[in-house]
């Protein structure tokens, strides 16, 4: 086998497999993997990457044999010494990036690479936008469904939210009961896709109405309260090592979110994140007004979001009063 031999035979394997691989582990992650267990996950995707190899392997000795190089030194012999260690290195390998992809889906890679490079060993300074999403009457439904149909009626709604993360370049801070707090680096741009984010995640809790009607009865509605700031981030914790962010920031964000039942109002904005908005944002903004927040010395000014022209969040604003009002009833 001489240099050229060599060279197709790498560039056919590496064009061939990694085109399959990428297409296969997209589908697989988009449609199965985020039902199934990290022990399913890797099973399944180390077999396909197994199976992948074979029939790539076998595509690219069909044309080196038959097409490209018909005369060339490649022979029985030569073609099993190549498959056996190419089969040993690429089990190997294609173990260790299923294992790492799982880490990183667990922990996100924003969180997996300061870790890895040992950034927040150090307290830092950082500017972020927090938006505290939680679920509507969870108290009620928690009541009513009792403790695992609950539990799978927040892990459903979750998962909706998780679905909207990559197309907004949100990051999931962390979940708390049936809360997730999500976080984006403090510009105009990232402000603007946070709270078109939270109009995503109605889409897609609406496109799913069928599915959590059919199987709770009632479909999933939140509220959410956002604001920006500097905050500290920091490694903390040797076990279970996470990035922990502190500061006022967050606890605002949870304040005002505390407020919308009370207000009456799904998704409320500090001024900090009003501020950042630029005027060609096509939401209304109504001012709400000065309200002193528990734990704060001084009022902070509050707005209100409304996106008049989101069709999928009213129709599901007026189909869950319905539920809730007959769940409600019957309770």
């Amino acid at each position: 086998m001489n240099y050229t031999e060599l060279v197709l035979y790498a560039f056919g394997m590496a064009f061939f497999h990694g085109t399959l691989l990428g297409i296969t582990n997209y589908a697989t992650n988009k449609l199965f993997f985020v039902t199934k267990s990290v022990r399913k996950a890797l099973t399944v995707q180390s077999l396909l990457s197994l199976l992948i190899f074979v029939l790539t392997f076998a595509i690219v000795r069909f044309l080196l044999d038959q097409i490209l190089l018909p005369d060339a030194s490649f022979d029985g012999t030569m073609w099993s010494y190549i498959f056996n260690l190419a089969l040993v290195h690429y089990t190997i390998g294609s173990i260790l990036i299923a294992f790492a992809n799982q880490v990183v889906r667990k922990f996100g890679i924003n969180v997996v690479l300061p870790m890895l490079t040992g950034v927040y060993r150090k307290p830092r300074l950082a500017n972020k936008i927090f938006m505290v999403i939680d679920l509507k009457s969870s108290t009620m439904l928690a009541e009513i469904f009792g403790h695992k149909k609950y539990s799978k009626f927040v892990q459903e709604f979750i998962l909706d939210i998780n679905r909207c993360l990559d197309s907004f370049n949100a990051e999931v801070y962390q979940y708390v009961g049936d809360e997730v707090v999500v976080i984006w680096d403090t510009t105009s741009f990232h402000t603007l896709q946070a709270i078109h984010f939270y109009y995503a995640c109605t889409r897609q809790v609406y496109k799913r109405r069928n599915f959590y009607l059919k199987t709770f009865g009632i479909i999933p509605t939140f509220k959410s309260g956002m604001d920006c700031g500097l905050v500290t981030a920091v490694e903390v914790g040797d076990i279970k090592r996470d990035i922990a962010y502190h500061g006022d920031t967050i606890n605002t964000a949870s304040r005002i979110q505390s407020l919308c039942n009370e207000l009456d109002r799904p998704l409320i904005i500090s001024q900090n994140v009003e501020q950042l908005l630029t005027d060609e944002h096509p939401f209304t903004l109504e001012k709400i007004g000065e309200i002193k927040l528990r734990g704060k010395d001084h009022p902070t000014l509050l707005f209100a979001i409304n996106d008049t022209d989101n069709i999928d969040t009213h129709s599901l604003e007026m189909i869950c009063s319905r539920n809730y009002a007959q769940l409600k009833d019957a309770e």
